[in-house]
């Protein structure tokens, strides 16, 4: 029963937002979410909550709500990367930084598209801002190690290397 009713309940959100009665919309949506704080499709609600908050101009609540979408756009440029669609997971990399600057593995994951790409000084800056938050990172330490030396900066891989 309570599956019917989180379901019924982001519906109607998702219908209220369509004849934009958004203030009904963001009321459901949070309701949803409190009735079923673990169901796993709550990321999309999340999403479409920030969505609606946002045409609301309730900036501060979006941000907030699309904290929680994060996991999506993470997991499908995960995905993207398996097929070695580049371009759209850097695209969600992207999006989830402008969510959240230090995500860590949008940092690694887009400095490896840069590696790519070839773009060294992006990569870089993307392993400087995650070796800041957390400097024993092993994986952005060999990305590090890995970058310096495609730029033939041999004594600075092989301290990473050390590292």
């Amino acid at each position: 029963m309570q599956a019917q009713t989180y379901d019924q309940l982001a519906a109607r959100a998702v219908e209220a937002a369509e004849r934009d009665s958004l203030e009904l919309s963001e009321k459901l949506f949070e309701e949803a979410l409190k009735l079923e704080p673990a169901n796993m499709r709550n990321s999309m609600l999340f999403s479409n909550l920030g969505t609606v908050q946002h045409r609301l101009g309730k900036i501060d609540k979006a941000i907030e709500s699309y904290t929680y979408s994060v996991t999506i756009l993470l997991n499908r440029a995960a995905l993207y990367l398996e097929k070695n669609l580049y371009e759209k997971a850097y695209l969600d990399y992207c999006n989830v930084l402008d969510i959240d600057r230090k995500n860590q593995e949008a940092l690694l994951y887009r400095a490896y598209i840069y590696m790519q790409r070839r773009d060294y000084k992006e990569a870089r800056i993307d392993y400087n801002t995650l070796l800041q938050e957390e400097p024993k990172n092993k994986m952005g330490r060999l990305g590090m190690a890995l970058l310096n030396q495609k730029e033939l900066k041999f004594r600075e891989a092989l301290e990473e290397f050390n590292r």
